[in-house]
This record gives structure tokens, sequence and C-alpha cells, in this order.
């Protein structure tokens, strides 16, 4: 059951009030006058609260972070509520929310191109490798769900035949060329894999675009001769469906693994199952049908 967005914006800061600390430390220096040093208690560190099983019981929605590209994916939830967390995070902040306790679970795709000596769907551990950085930490477990090959998106009427000018030609005019396309993607904090394999290549130059609005997306792919990688079960959803886009093959194979990041005391939880179970059917969707 989905119950609403909630877009994201940079990781909150955790510091107290100032009127909190001064409070605080005032208190201190009144204790000090008091008590000698050596007999104060150390201070507290305040620790964030875990949801308690029994909010999630009586029907507590599950936070979870993704991006809007990979949203759709969520949708169908789990038999518990949901609320969706949209934000373009780098591995490592999404990590810092779980273990906040801000967050119960996050979507985290990681897409790069395949070599030519590389097998067509990376081994897990290629994926996890690049991940380590940021899942070094006990507390959060990396669960792999799927790789899959990931084609371009393209505005279909963007797509103009072999030989056919962008504009016709005229007697003191020759046919003007088609702009070159570039390459639309996510910051390179939320993908940075794929940022580093396109820029390697140097094909194709690389457009970025951070907003979490669906709509803002689909505006640049009608308006510009861009190419969107992303999976294609994002054409059974608005406003991708209404949008006249077509999934195209890019002519290096693109692959994109997908994560579900919990923390460990999750492990066994069964809407962590679901999830799985809902991104992996998800993915195998295509123009609204199962693959």
């Amino acid at each position: 059951m989905f119950t609403g967005w909630n877009q994201a914006r940079p990781a909150p800061s955790l510091a107290p009030p100032i009127a909190h600390i001064q409070h605080a430390a005032a208190q201190k220096r009144a204790l000090q006058l008091l008590v000698p040093p050596a007999l104060l208690p150390a201070p507290a560190i305040p620790q964030p609260s875990p949801l308690p099983a029994s909010l999630l019981a009586a029907g507590q929605p599950l936070r979870l972070g993704v991006d809007p590209l990979h949203a759709h994916l969520l949708l169908p939830g789990t038999s518990k509520p949901v609320k969706l967390h949209l934000a373009f995070w780098s591995a490592a902040n999404w990590v810092r929310q779980l273990k906040r306790k801000r967050l119960d679970a996050v979507l985290l795709p990681l897409a790069g191109m395949v070599g030519p000596s590389e097998p067509p769907e990376p081994p897990a551990l290629t994926a996890a490798s690049a991940l380590n950085p940021s899942l070094g930490d006990p507390e959060v477990v990396a669960i792999a769900l799927a790789t899959t090959g990931l084609p371009f998106l393209v505005a279909g009427h963007h797509l103009v035949l072999p030989g056919t000018p962008a504009a016709p030609a005229t007697a003191s005019q020759p046919p003007a060329a088609l702009p070159r396309p570039a390459v639309l993607l996510p910051p390179a904090c939320h993908q940075p894999l794929l940022h580093a394999d396109l820029r390697r290549q140097g094909l194709l130059s690389l457009r970025t675009c951070d907003s979490l609005d669906p709509a803002a997306w689909v505006e640049l792919l009608q308006s510009e001769r861009l190419l969107l990688p992303a999976l294609p079960s994002l054409l059974a959803h608005s406003p991708w469906r209404e949008a006249g886009l077509i999934a195209l093959p890019a002519a290096d194979p693109l692959w994109e693994a997908l994560w579900l990041l919990v923390r460990q005391e999750q492990l066994g939880a069964g809407w962590v199952e679901e999830l799985g179970v809902g991104v992996r059917e998800g993915v195998m969707v295509v123009d609204g049908e199962a693959a």
C-alpha cells in the first residue's frame, strides 16, 4: 500500500537546537560548582530510537528510500503501508540514513558498462566491490535482487531514418545535420560507475538531471535529443507511458544491478522478502506485461 512521497534533499542535520546546547552547558556548569569533576557522570550521547515492531504491526508505513527512476519498482509495496523517500543520494548517504533509523530500507541501483572481455552479466561480487567503501559496516546488509541489461530510452520523434535530413535542403542551403545526442544521467554521486564508464568511453556528452519530478525528466527527453539509460519497465508507468518513449539497445551493453539495503536486525522480516519479490517481478515488466 503506497501512502505518499517524501521528496528528499541532502540529509538534514542531526545537530540539536542552539537553545538546547546552551541550556545543557549551563546545567553542566552549575553541576561543576557542586560536584567535583571526577564524580560527574559521563554525558549521555543521544541515540536514534528504532522503529518499534508494535508500530509496524499497527500499520506504521515502511520508509523506503529510492530514486525517481526506480520508484515504480516499490509501488506495489508490501502487505504493510509504504512511504517512498525520493532522493539521488550516494550509497554512503543512504547507509547513514539507515543507520540513523530514518529509513527502513533502500533500493540502490548500480549501473555500468560491459567491456569486451567481461561477461554479459557481472557477478554479484563485481557490484558489491564498488559498494564496499560505503557498506563496510556490520549494521547494514546489501541484498542482491537482480542484474539486468539497460537500454536507452529516447523520444520517438527524435528518431530519424538513416539518410533523412533534419531539415529539408534548398538550392542555397544544404540539409541541416542532426545534433549529436547526449546521455541523460542522474547525479554522479548516485551512479558513479555509469558516469565514469561513459566518460571514459568518450563517445557522447553527458547531461545531468537531479530533479525528483518524473515530469521534468520526460520534458527534457521530449524537447532535446537525449538518451536515458533506464529500465524498460519504467515505460509501463505514468508519465513515462504517455511520453512516446522507445527503448533502444545501447551500442556498448549497459547493465544495472539492484540492491536492497537493510539493517542487519531486519534480515528475515517478512516485508523484506516481499520487497525483494516485488522488485524482481517489476524489473521483468515491459510495456505493462511481464517479459
